[in-house]
């Protein structure tokens, strides 16, 4: 959502939110990532904790290799 659709408050509003249809969508990827963090539990974890962040923070929970 633009700022512009932010402040213009007089426009009709449109709906944002899920669908069925877009649940559907997502289903395929959805999958993907089920499959790869079932062999890469460990993958899993550090994806919850950090996200999509790369360093890793002093006293951030992770798993060694062995």
């Amino acid at each position: 959502m633009a700022l512009a659709d932010l402040l213009n408050l007089d426009s009709s509003r449109q709906k944002i939110g899920l669908s069925e249809e877009r649940i559907r969508g997502i289903i395929p990827a959805a999958r993907q990532y089920i499959a790869f963090w079932r062999e890469y539990p460990d993958l899993f974890v550090d994806f919850m904790v950090r996200g999509t962040r790369t360093e890793v923070l002093e006293g951030e929970f992770h798993f060694y290799f062995y």
